[in-house]
């Protein structure tokens, strides 16, 4: 008998702490993804004056979709592991950004960490000043 309750409360205990590990992360992910939803424009880095040149814009939506330097680059987009993720729908190509908003989430500055594209460098950082939402 007593041999049966130490199975039963070591198994139960066993499954407790393996359980503990798991939590769900995904309401921390919707937060993240909520503050991308809008339009942002480039910041020029020398004169601080918003761009007025439409390449210079991102727009994201609900449901994982945006647009993406040109209006009519439509392009999905992910937030996974602290990292943006942008899909070109017509190209495939895949850029994942380093991301850190500031100045209440109304200031977005993103680094270009890889991108599958071979002739664009990375590293650069670009701020982003949102616009609408």
């Amino acid at each position: 008998m007593n041999n049966k309750i130490f199975i039963i409360i070591t198994i139960t205990s066993l499954v407790v702490i393996g359980l503990s590990g798991c939590t769900d992360n995904s309401s921390k992910s919707n937060k993240e993804v909520k503050k991308f939803i809008g339009t942002w424009i480039r910041e020029d880095p020398i004169t601080g004056n918003i761009s007025e040149n439409e390449t210079d814009m991102f727009s994201f939506y609900d449901g994982g979709v945006c647009t993406y330097i040109f209006p009519e680059n439509q392009a999905t987009y992910s937030v996974i592991n602290s990292k943006l993720i942008v899909t070109l729908k017509n190209s495939g190509f895949e850029y994942t950004y380093g991301y850190v908003f500031s100045e209440d989430n109304s200031e977005l500055t993103l680094t270009l960490e890889e991108v599958n594209k071979p002739d664009i460098k990375t590293g650069a950082s670009t701020k982003y000043i949102k616009q609408s939402e």
